[in-house]
C-alpha cells in the first residue's frame, strides 16, 4: 500500500521524541506494536490488529489528516530513531470533538513517553493559530476504565474525569479539559 508524500512539513519535538506523521516504511513497526494483544487489550475492541489492518489504519490517520490538519502521528524515539508508537489528536466519530490518543509498544511503557507526547500535543492543540497552533477551546480524550495507566496519565496532564460514556462499543471514562484549564495547568504544574 502506498503513502501520499508526508502531508505536512509540520513536527513536534520534545527533549526525548520526535512526533510527525506517519511515512510507508512506519507500516511495519506499527503494525508490530498493533499487532501485540497486549498493547491493544485496553484499545476499541481490544483485539490485536494484522498487517493489512494496520496499513489500513495508517492510509485513515493520512485521510483524517488530509481532512482535518492534524491526526494520530508516530512517535519517534531520538535516541535510537526508533517509532515506538503514536499520539495525536482526531475526531472523535460519535461526538466530532478533538480527542488526543496515544499507543506505545509494550517495551516503552511507564517510562514518562505517553506523557511527554501528549503534552507536545496539548500545546499545540491549544496553541494560538498566530504560533501554527490549531487554536482548539477543548480536547477530550476516552479510556477503558480498567486501563488505570492511561486514565493515570490523562489525571496527571490535568483532564477532568466528566462520564462513562459508549465509544467503538466499549464502555469509557470520557475525559475533557479547556484551553483555560490547560493554560492554568501548565503555569503551576511540574509535568
Amino acid at each position: 500500500m502506498q503513502f501520499p508524500v508526508m502531508l505536512s512539513s509540520m513536527q513536534l519535538e520534545t527533549s526525548r521524541l520526535l512526533l510527525r506523521p506517519f511515512q510507508e516504511d512506519d507500516t511495519i513497526d506499527m503494525a508490530v506494536i498493533l499487532g501485540n494483544p497486549e498493547v491493544m487489550q485496553h484499545i476499541g475492541r481490544g483485539y490485536a490488529k494484522t498487517f493489512e489492518e494496520t496499513a489500513d489504519y495508517l492510509q485513515y490517520l493520512l485521510r483524517h489528516e488530509a481532512a482535518y490538519g492534524f491526526s494520530l502521528w508516530a512517535v519517534v524515539r531520538k535516541d535510537d530513531d526508533r517509532v515506538i508508537g503514536q499520539c495525536g489528536l482526531w475526531h472523535l466519530e460519535k461526538t466530532g470533538e478533538v480527542d488526543l490518543a496515544y499507543t506505545l509498544a509494550q517495551d516503552c511503557w511507564r517510562q514518562g513517553y505517553a506523557t511527554e507526547a501528549s503534552i507536545a500535543w496539548l500545546d499545540y492543540g491549544f496553541g494560538p493559530a498566530v504560533d501554527n497552533g490549531l487554536d482548539l477551546h477543548r480536547i477530550v480524550a476516552i479510556s477503558k476504565p480498567e486501563n488505570g495507566a492511561s486514565i493515570r496519565i490523562l489525571e496527571k496532564l490535568g483532564m477532568q474525569y466528566e462520564r462513562d460514556d459508549m465509544f467503538y462499543h466499549c464502555n469509557c471514562a470520557y475525559y475533557g479539559l479547556s484551553r483555560d484549564q490547560w493554560n492554568d495547568f501548565r503555569s503551576g504544574s511540574q509535568v
